[in-house]
This record gives C-alpha cells, sequence and structure tokens, in this order.
C-alpha cells in the first residue's frame, strides 16, 4: 500500500447517463445496445461498464452490452482488467460481409420464388453497417424495396425493419446522406404512412420509440428541440412534448415513452 485513497465521493456531479438501447429478454435479462462508427477503446468500455452497473443495481437486473460497429470498425476492444474482474462486450462487427452481395442473393431468392427467412431479414435491416462498395442510398433503397413487397411481414413487422434501417442510417450517416435517405424512405408506400402527419400515418409506438431514440441523442449532442423537429421533419409541437417526456421520466425507455405519447394523443383527439 503507498497511501490511503479517498473514501467520500461528496463531489460526484449528477448526471442523466442516456443509453442507445435497453431490450428485456424472455429471460428477465436485459441486452443493452450501442452503436459506434469509431474503435472501441478502454474509455468506451469503461462508460459501457458503468452504465451496466448503474443500470443494474437501480433496476435489479443482469444486463449483457452488444456494441454494433460500422464497417469502419476493424479490430473493436472488447474487453478490459478491472481489479479482480474482467469486463467484456460482444461487438457486433459487419464490416466483412459485402451488403451487395447480400441484396443479390435476396433478390434472386425472390426471383425464384423462395420464402426470405428471418435471419434474411435481419440481416437486411443490419445492411447499413455491412461493408461493400454500394452506396448507402442504393443498399437502403433496396433493401426498402425488399421489405415493403414482402407479402411474408406483417405491417408491425415491417414498421420495426424500417425504424431499424432508419436508427442506423441516423448513427451512421452524414445529414447530407439522411436527407437522401429519408427522401429514399418517402417514395415507398410504408415509408410514407410512417413520414406523413396524420394518426393512421405514423402515430405508431414503434415509430415514435425511434423518434425518442433519436432524439435522446440529440439531446445529448446539445441539440434544441426546434432543430431536431427540423431534422426529423416534425411538428415542433410533438418533438417539444418528447423532450418533456425524456426530461421529466428519465427512467422509462423509448417505447415506454412512445406509448405515453400515443396516449396523449389518442386522447386529445377523443376530447
Amino acid at each position: 500500500m503507498v497511501y490511503a485513497a479517498p473514501t467520500e465521493l461528496a463531489d460526484i456531479k449528477v448526471s442523466n447517463l442516456y443509453q442507445d438501447y435497453n431490450y428485456v429478454m424472455e429471460d428477465g435479462t436485459w441486452r443493452h445496445m450501442e452503436f459506434t462508427s469509431e474503435d472501441i477503446d478502454e474509455k468506451d468500455l469503461k462508460r459501457f461498464r458503468a452504465y451496466e452497473a448503474l443500470a443494474s443495481y437501480q433496476y435489479n437486473v443482469d444486463i449483457m452490452t452488444y456494441v454494433v460497429c460500422s464497417a469502419k470498425v476493424k479490430n473493436p476492444k472488447s474487453r478490459i482488467q478491472a481489479g479482480f474482474n474482467t469486463y467484456q462486450v460482444i461487438p457486433i462487427c459487419l464490416g466483412d460481409r459485402d451488403a451487395e452481395v447480400l441484396l443479390k442473393t435476396l433478390m434472386t431468392k425472390r426471383s425464384r420464388r423462395e420464402p426470405l427467412t428471418r435471419e434474411d431479414f435481419i440481416q437486411l435491416a443490419l445492411c447499413p453497417i455491412m461493408g461493400g462498395s454500394i452506396s448507402q442510398y442504393k443498399r437502403i433503397k433496396a433493401a426498402l424495396k425488399i421489405i415493403q413487397d414482402s407479402t411474408a411481414l406483417s405491417y408491425e413487422e415491417k414498421e420495426t425493419l424500417v425504424s431499424v434501417l432508419y436508427v442506423l442510417a441516423d448513427k451512421f450517416l452524414n445529414s447530407k446522406e439522411m436527407e437522401i435517405i429519408k427522401g429514399v424512405m418517402k417514395m415507398t408506400k410504408l415509408g410514407q404512412m410512417i413520414f406523413e402527419d396524420g394518426v393512421s400515418q405514423g402515430h405508431t409506438e414503434g415509430y415514435y420509440a425511434t423518434i425518442t431514440g433519436i432524439l435522446r441523442k440529440k439531446m445529448q449532442e446539445g441539440v434544441s428541440p426546434d432543430a431536431v423537429a427540423k431534422y426529423l421533419n416534425l411538428d415542433k409541437e410533438y418533438t417539444q412534448r418528447l423532450c418533456s417526456l425524456l426530461q421529466d421520466l428519465p427512467a422509462q425507455d423509448d417505447l415506454e415513452i412512445a406509448r405515453t405519447f400515443v396516449k396523449e394523443m389518442e386522447h386529445r383527439q377523443q376530447v
């Protein structure tokens, strides 16, 4: 021992620690999802470890963290030694998979009238983080068409897949590319239903859960509600209310916030 370390942490700053996504599994455990377009370093792992420890203590659950990496991430660091303990995350890197090859394979299956599997659709939703030379515009446009034309998916399943595509695009693309992607999404029937105003065209829990997740991220970056509204082509009133719910209900996840918001809108329409 060299000397005694401090035992009182009186000057710790109180902060809201926002995680990207948390999902409750059938066995009651949580899966924490993070997204990154940069290499994972030791500082990132310590931050994820803090997220897990706080959420696990607060909600009394076991948590595993998965980090979804863009194609630029080649050798992500996945573990650190923390005293007697080893902390690790599970990186999801698809940079070695070619998005163009995947799309051609799925289109060939469709042309042969072969059914697409659940795994096919999951890979399709993750095509923005795959490698390959095909542009994000082309890969997302093709993915949207396959999803839109599928007769094996329910509307809710299609909506979920489109939402995943949108979230990944928002995480990994620049503002100019995002404008293109939003335009691509609006060109499909499903995209129009998600993006256009009106209760029957987008006021759904899944959609607003996605918007809430994006809004959470932008708030962390210090972006104003009005700027987010313009960025997402949303009514300012909707965005401001979602911001208020995020601040008033910090313990709720994106889906819970979305459900509260949708119920409020339904109540207003009935009055």
